[in-house]
């Protein structure tokens, strides 16, 4: 579901309900990075041992009632015991219980990752966020955007405005993903995805298509965070997998995480399940081997994690960019990173089916920082959570929230491809805001 600082760099920083995709709330972005006291977040103060045990007993169900193969949640709150389960099995075939240590393919939450990547280099220094992009990736120098669609054919002309390394974070840079464009237009996912090829070939690839809109215009779903890839490759020098490891997860002791499974992991690594119970894991999505290290890494899509590594990188940005004595960001760069950036007029938010833009979504109330969705002030919202928080998911159903109003990260992992992908979301969700979290009396 992936990213000492100058001046220059500061002031540029500066029975679960079906969870469904879309708004971004507020013609302007939200000013402040996180909710103030006594703002119309719950004032909740502890969690309750009756509430964890309701979120297990829901969780169990989920896994019971077959609606998932397995499951593993977390809940980790500043000052207090991390609390992980994990329940059912992670390989039915294999006979292979789910663990708490199992791995699982975050796809999206991928976005987030790269982004701490790319700001970690602003502040370095090697590049400046209102750069234009082709500053560094020459083939983005004449881009063009779709026009119309007329007699089958893409009309296209000339891009007004030049793309930046902000219209990337922010994923108003004009790309969409291929499903999202004209057939006509002829846009190839997995070719321009294609792991054997270097990450710079696949972007060069993707810069001969036309934008769907104009950079900045827009809020679209999209390659956004893969072009983020190539810049960290530019700026840092190194293969993006080796500069992550270096940069973050070596330094976050996330010892589980990268772009694939090392043999001796590989039976820690998940099996999907669809609705009916079978094994889809030959279906998923290849943004990534996950056996072996491709030249091309997918800073959209292709990490894997688990749910012990991903508490730590986000715990990591709830504490403003350092967790246990290590700093990965200045407490500006996360300030921006957790601050809407998107207007009314360039949203909604959508995640798969943008069909409908108007219909009931489960991002009713949300906006986009850097990488990340944002709970805007005000709602109306369509699940439970508190103004300020962070989130975002995985293609195969990961979730994962920063609560920065009670202080708290929360996740919940399984591997399922099918309807009602976000059960397991709402079923923390609702814990979280319901039982766990209960007014001081």
């Amino acid at each position: 579901m992936m990213r000492v600082l100058c001046t220059v760099a500061l002031a540029a920083l500066s029975g679960a309900p079906a969870w469904t995709a879309a708004a971004g709330d507020g013609s302007t972005p939200s000013p402040s990075p996180a909710p103030a006291p006594g703002s119309s977040a719950p004032l909740v103060t502890f969690p309750t041992p009756e509430g964890f045990q309701a979120l297990d007993a829901r969780m169990r169900a989920l896994v019971d009632s077959g609606r998932r193969g397995g499951v593993v949640w977390a809940i980790a709150r500043e000052g207090a015991p991390l609390h992980l389960r994990a329940y059912g099995q992670r390989d039915k075939s294999a006979g292979r219980p789910m663990t708490t240590d199992t791995i699982f393919r975050i796809y999206s939450q991928t976005r987030a990752v790269s982004t701490v990547a790319l700001l970690r280099l602003v502040e370095q220094g090697q590049l400046s966020i209102d750069d234009p992009v082709d500053r560094y990736i020459p083939s983005f120098a004449k881009l063009r955007v779709i026009r119309e669609v007329r007699d089958g054919r893409v009309v296209t002309a000339p891009a007004r405005t030049g793309m930046t390394v902000r219209h990337l974070l922010t994923y108003t840079s004009g790309y969409g993903y291929a499903h999202y464009y004209p057939p006509a237009a002829g846009v190839r996912h997995l070719d321009i995805l294609a792991l054997d090829q270097s990450i710079q070939q696949g972007m060069d690839k993707l810069a001969r298509y036309p934008l769907l809109s104009e950079p900045g215009a827009r809020w679209d779903y999209g390659y956004h965070s893969d072009v983020v890839g190539r810049l960290i490759e530019i700026a840092s020098g190194m293969r993006t997998d080796d500069y992550l490891q270096q940069a973050i997860f070596g330094p976050l002791g996330m010892v589980d995480t990268g772009f694939f499974v090392p043999e001796e992991k590989s039976d820690r690594l998940v099996h999907a399940y669809d609705a009916q119970g079978q094994d889809v894991t030959a279906k998923l999505l290849p943004l990534a081997d996950w056996g072996a290290r491709k030249p091309f890494q997918s800073n959209g899509g292709g990490l894997v994690s688990t749910a012990a590594d991903w508490i730590r990188f986000t715990r990591m940005l709830l504490n403003g960019g350092s967790l246990d004595g290590v700093r990965i960001l200045q407490p500006e760069s996360v300030a921006a990173l957790g601050r809407n950036q998107i207007t009314r007029e360039q949203g909604p938010l959508f995640w798969g089916d943008k069909s409908a833009p108007d219909a009931p979504s489960r991002f009713d109330g949300y906006g986009w920082g850097y990488g990340v969705g944002v709970r805007l002030e005000q709602g109306p919202w369509s699940m439970p959570g508190t103004p300020g928080e962070l989130f975002w998911g995985g293609l195969a159903g990961t979730n994962y929230l920063i609560d920065r109003h009670n202080r708290l990260v929360a996740l919940a992992f399984t591997q399922y491809q099918g309807p009602d992908g976000d059960a397991q979301d709402g079923v923390m969700r609702e814990a979280l805001y319901g039982p766990i979290l209960r007014p001081r009396q």
